[in-house]
């Protein structure tokens, strides 16, 4: 039973990492329509008049964005990885810096295994960047898995009969 609790945490683990490999397996140019699509969604409920405008006004607005779409994407992928992966390795009985670098290990080389793996994507390239973006997602998320944690451990501690 306990394997299969074990398994229960790490299938969120897996299905996000595949949902990542899906969008960095895209090509560019898919890469490019889906988040711009995506820009124009939220474009309508955050500016109204986003509708009214003439097509090349909404091209503009759409292309200005499109950079900081895919930087915050990055960033909120890893961040919601890293909180995923460390959810997975509290069920293990290890000290939380154990925990922590595991976690920090497994994000960071996911988004190594999967920039190398945009090198063989037409229009898709390696890019430190990225790896920047996706560190500090990572990052985030484990600071907030670590407050969380310690949180949860002071709870329990005052709990405890003296």
């Amino acid at each position: 039973m306990i394997r299969y609790k074990k398994l229960f945490f790490w299938l969120p683990v897996l299905i996000w990492t595949g949902s990542l490999f899906f969008f960095s397996s895209q090509t560019a140019d898919e890469s490019t329509r889906l988040s711009g699509e995506m820009i124009r969604t939220l474009l309508v409920f955050i500016r109204p008049e986003f509708l009214q405008m003439t097509a090349a006004q909404q091209a503009q607005w759409v292309a200005s964005l499109q950079h900081l779409v895919r930087n915050a994407a990055h960033f909120g992928s890893y961040f919601v990885l890293a909180m995923l992966c460390m959810n997975a390795l509290r069920q293990y009985p290890w000290r939380l810096a154990r925990q922590a670098a595991l976690t920090l290990l497994l994000c960071m080389g996911y988004a190594l295994t999967d920039e190398l793996h945009q090198l063989f994507v037409a229009g898709r390239a390696f890019e430190m960047v990225d790896l920047g973006l996706d560190l500090g997602g990572t990052l985030l998320g484990l600071a907030v898995m670590l407050v969380i944690a310690g949180e949860k451990q002071s709870h329990i501690k005052r709990q405890a009969p003296r």
